[in-house]
């Protein structure tokens, strides 16, 4: 295992979310009919589905959070079992997704693991188990079946197993990340890489819920008139491999006469290489390579952009101010 205790604790939690607990509740709702599954035995009682719908709300809270630490729900669900009938095969589906949309967070996290509260996610791995042990008594006595986990293959044997392997293949991505990070390049751009340039814009647009309805030429056309005036574009490449860029301007710092500080109004990595440390190695080759001269860099961050804060976060930003914004209807 690794010596960084948040990296074992997230792979060992997301191994037995995924392959433990997961395959044990698919199990269960594969022998349930529609009318055990959401069966309530007395008036104090929840029904499997219900509790099975808990466990979903629960997980994908915990996958909310572990992108965003700050997010706070106004509503807790400490008596949040909705019994609220759906087919087997729907709820079953709508399960895999919550615990895949945490396996995703946790995935994210292992690139960055500062700042996740390890209390939250331990409590979510030991609720789940708990309510996991009430499905599964319930769903053998109410139809008449023995599992054999332990027998079957899901057992702590197994699930050790899994760790490890999770824990190799996490090591091998950052090697390889580390590799094509170290022949990252800057390379100027200039009118050939204009449709290149707007086709990246128009995907940075939509990744961080922009409102702007610029389509590629329109994006085309301003790019050019950025590069024509006083703006800089670099692209950021491994080798022939463009993986982003970044859209940028000298302009004097407000209030220091004489210093210079750089607007870095784009900047984009590709999603294939996204969580690879391409990012945070292309911010550091323009600070070193494109910006020494500049005493500061200031990016804007939409209010909805989470990863985006997050990532800028990670790379020393700090708030200095918020752009608020009151839509009046008329």
């Amino acid at each position: 295992m690794a010596n960084d205790p948040a990296t074992d604790f997230l792979i060992i939690s997301k191994a037995r979310m995924m392959h433990h607990y997961l395959p044990k509740l698919r199990a269960c709702l594969d022998v349930l009919d529609e009318e055990r599954l959401w069966f309530e035995e007395s008036e104090r009682s929840n029904s499997i589905g219900g509790i099975v719908r808990h466990l979903m709300e629960h997980a994908r809270r915990n996958a909310i959070r572990l992108l965003n630490p700050d997010v706070r729900f106004e509503k807790g669900i400490e008596n949040e079992f909705p019994n609220r009938p759906v087919a087997k095969e729907r709820l079953l589906a709508e399960l895999e997704q919550a615990f895949e949309q945490l396996a995703a967070a946790i995935d994210d996290r292992l690139r960055d693991t500062d700042g996740y509260d390890m209390y939250d996610l331990y409590h979510l791995v030991e609720h789940t188990g708990y309510h996991l042990g009430q499905i599964v008594d319930r769903t053998q006595r109410d139809a008449g079946v023995s599992f054999q986990f332990v027998q079957n293959g899901i057992n702590e044997q197994a699930l050790r197993e899994q760790v490890r392997q999770e824990w190799t293949e996490h090591r091998r991505e950052e090697r390889t990340a580390d590799a094509f990070t170290d022949r990252l390049k800057l390379r100027k751009a200039g009118p050939s890489d204009l449709t290149l340039l707007a086709e990246m814009n128009s995907r940075l647009i939509a990744d961080e819920g922009s409102a702007n309805p610029m389509g590629p030429e329109a994006l085309r056309e301003r790019m050019e008139g950025w590069l024509s005036a006083d703006w800089q574009a670099d692209l950021l490449c491994t080798g022939e491999q463009v993986v982003g860029y970044a859209l940028y301007q000298f302009r004097e710092a407000p209030y220091r006469q004489g210093e210079l500080e750089v607007y870095l109004r784009q900047y984009y990595i590709e999603r294939e290489y996204r969580r690879s440390g391409y990012g945070l190695h292309g911010l550091q080759l323009l600070l070193d390579e494109r910006f020494r001269e500049a005493g500061a860099v200031v990016v804007d961050v939409l209010e909805t952009n989470e990863r985006g804060r997050r990532f800028w976060s990670k790379a020393g930003f700090r708030g200095y101010a918020r752009n608020l914004r009151l839509e009046l209807k008329r």
